[in-house]
């Protein structure tokens, strides 16, 4: 019998040896308790795999370091944006990345607050019609701060007095105590 009579060639019987012995090598064939068999990826494959995914990320990551990553400051500072009107054409003119952070960090901090130091919920939201303003974020947050500075220096202040106070009292009676086991005088019948 030759090749021919298979109705194959050289080189299509060469693939389907080698497709066979890769599946052979990548996969492994198992079987639950009972009748069930089934394949699974063989731990050469999952070798492969691993060590492929390790080199890729590390190729991704050597690229981003070379090619991404430098630019990224520039592309930030030199990135404008450009407010526009409901219809797209330009309104007023472009500001950077960093004047619309620090406009968005003043807003962020003159923003008005409730007592709990929450913005205005939307319209809509609940209990939009019950919140009211108490402060601005800022004033909230300082208050805040010197709240929770007073409160510990007091804490601290008022335990080492009551400290004090214990000592001096645990003092006073323990010499009231020698005083009047001195005056005190047991007699033997």
């Amino acid at each position: 019998m030759d090749i021919k009579d298979l109705g194959l060639t050289e080189e299509q019987l060469q693939d389907r040896v080698i497709e066979r012995m890769c599946e052979m090598v990548m996969s492994q064939e198992q079987s639950d308790d009972g009748d069930y068999h089934y394949v699974t990826n063989s731990a050469f494959s999952k070798a492969l795999h691993e060590k492929l995914n390790d080199r890729i990320d590390a190729d991704v990551e050597r690229l981003a370091n070379v090619h991404v990553l430098p630019h990224v400051t520039q592309f930030i500072e030199d990135l404008q944006f450009q407010r526009t009107s409901k219809w797209g054409e330009a309104d007023g003119k472009p500001f950077s990345f960093t004047e619309y952070l620090v406009s968005r960090a003043k807003a962020y901090m003159a923003e008005e607050v409730n007592y709990e130091g929450k913005s205005r919920p939307k319209r809509g939201d609940y209990n939009h019609n019950s919140w009211s303003a108490e402060s601005g974020r800022l004033a909230y947050l300082m208050d805040k701060h010197l709240r929770h500075e007073i409160g510990d220096a007091i804490k601290q202040i008022l335990g080492a007095a009551n400290k004090a106070v214990v000592e001096s009292i645990q003092t006073t009676i323990e010499a009231q105590v020698k005083s009047i086991v001195s005056k005190i005088k047991v007699e033997v019948k």
